[in-house]
């Protein structure tokens, strides 16, 4: 029977909680934090892909896994909270994004199959905790719904289930016009050259139209502009990959989430709207919580790595 964890006891509250962060979010807060990740290529059976690591090699493993327009360094603040609270953090380059492997396919079932492969190598013996944002939470459902065992807990940002996001499109006139993109990426070719035009330009639109309350000047905007022409925008794969084959994600997905899992979604997400979580229960048969966090938008673990950090935590260690 699913368990919804609630911010009371009342049967009467919302199936969702609203957090305002009491942490400090000034910049001498977030640089108090060593951020001391170093980056290592790991030889895995899916290819070669490049990671961020940081903490303790004989610690508990968490992977993040980033979405589109993205890479790890945007999780490096949060890889630091996480290996001084006594974890190993590890964030790869996820396929399509040079240097790991830049070839496809981009379905969620293949990057759940890279992720697999990434924990046979680094904790082959341990049950480990994934964080997905975007597309990175896609492969992290895939991996979690057929393999409950090998993943104790499953965290989500800015990505409710993805059947229900899916069907999201069906019932909101308002998040098909916010994932416009989505469609506008099936064009081979003419996608590729808008995305690579005038110094990446449409990469900064996202993450400004995403992440409306965020400075986009202190996002890692160049380096990921870098990785993705090197790819020649290999990730828009994962857009295509959605639509065709007809009904593979669906199926890729099949299944109820057997995972405990902690769903974080920014108030002012513009790429998809937090409202979109709210039913997304009948997918699980775990336990399952949803927190809508203020003041943040698509990118939440970026514009507020400490409040983000600190929810994981928390609920990691209740």
């Amino acid at each position: 029977m699913l368990a919804l964890h609630r911010a009371h006891d009342d049967d009467r509250a919302p199936k969702y909680v609203s957090l305002r962060s009491n942490l400090d979010r000034t910049p001498s807060a977030e640089n108090a934090l060593t951020h001391t990740a170093t980056r290592t290529s790991i030889s895995t059976a899916q290819g070669h892909f490049e990671c961020l690591i940081d903490g303790d090699a004989s610690a508990p493993p968490v992977f993040f896994l980033h979405g589109f327009p993205d890479h790890p360094r945007s999780f490096e603040p949060v890889l630091a909270h996480f290996a001084s609270a006594g974890f190993r953090a590890i964030a790869p380059w996820q396929r399509g994004y040079d240097p790991s492997p830049v070839s496809g396919p981009y379905s969620a079932k293949q990057t759940a199959n890279d992720l697999d492969a990434l924990v046979d190598v680094l904790a082959p013996h341990k049950p480990v905790v994934v964080v997905g944002h975007d597309w990175g939470a896609a492969a992290a459902f895939c991996a979690a719904i057929r393999n409950p065992a090998r993943y104790s807990h499953l965290v989500t940002l800015a990505s409710p289930h993805p059947i229900q996001f899916s069907n999201s499109w069906f019932r909101s006139a308002a998040q098909r016009k916010k994932s416009w993109h989505f469609f506008y990426f099936q064009l081979f070719g003419i996608a590729e050259r808008r995305a690579a035009a005038n110094d990446c330009a449409l990469i900064d639109e996202l993450w400004r139209d995403w992440s409306p309350d965020l400075d986009i000047s202190t996002a890692p905007l160049a380096e990921i502009k870098s990785t993705l022409s090197a790819g020649n925008f290999a990730p828009l794969g994962y857009y295509r990959a959605a639509f065709w084959p007809p009904f593979a994600m669906p199926w890729q997905l099949r299944g109820k989430v057997r995972t405990p899992t902690l769903h974080l979604h920014g108030r002012n997400d513009r790429c998809i709207g937090h409202e979109i979580g709210e039913g997304q229960e009948r997918f699980y048969s775990a336990k399952l919580r949803f927190e809508v966090l203020d003041g943040v938008g698509h990118f939440l673990h970026f514009e507020d790595p400490s409040r983000v950090a600190s929810r994981i935590l928390q609920w990691l260690r209740p």
